[in-house]
């Protein structure tokens, strides 16, 4: 099964530059966490919980998503071996990353900038297959996974989540 499709509309210039996240982006992280369409997917999330990664502490790589000079959104990837728990209640296999993004503002959404920010993201990793887990619901991300080579492995609905349904897709290196 392939992921939803829609049309969509593409930035003129959807150039993204990723750079590492500071202390001093934690102020707007928090304001794109609090943004109703962030919300609805990252419902926990505060920026304060990227200290250990400032710190060194977290083994998490984050990065601010930059655009025409301004920060549009956040982008993180990480080995899936570094949190087994989760790894292994999503059913993904050892040796591979999984990756986390987010376009912050409502009105930088539905530009291509979403797909453009993965793109930049992937060329920035290893080169590893990776695995991500949206939710179902979720159909700008699903649209953004798809438009960069993801492929639909499986639907879940883990226990711990509320029921949420989750899509499991993967996208080998190359």
């Amino acid at each position: 099964r392939r992921y939803p499709q829609r049309p969509h509309r593409c930035a003129a210039d959807s150039v993204i530059d990723l750079r590492p996240l500071t202390e001093a982006d934690l102020e707007l992280v928090d304001e794109w966490f609090d943004a109703p369409h962030v919300r609805r997917w990252w419902r926990e999330d505060r920026a304060e919980q990227y200290r250990p990664v400032l710190l060194g502490d977290d083994p998490t790589v984050v990065l601010i998503a930059v655009h025409d000079k301004r920060p549009i959104g956040l982008a993180q990837w990480y080995r899936w071996d570094d949190y087994p728990t989760s790894r292994d209640a999503y059913g993904i296999p050892a040796g591979t990353v999984g990756i986390d993004y987010l376009v912050g503002h409502a009105h930088d959404c539905e530009r291509g900038l979403g797909t453009a920010l993965v793109a930049a993201l992937l060329r920035a990793m290893p080169e590893l297959p990776v695995w991500v887990t949206p939710e179902e619901a979720n159909e700008p991300s699903c649209r953004v996974l798809e438009k960069n080579g993801f492929e639909l492995v499986r639907e879940l609905r883990p226990a711990a989540q509320d029921r949420r349904e989750l899509l499991v897709a993967r996208r080998d290196p190359g």
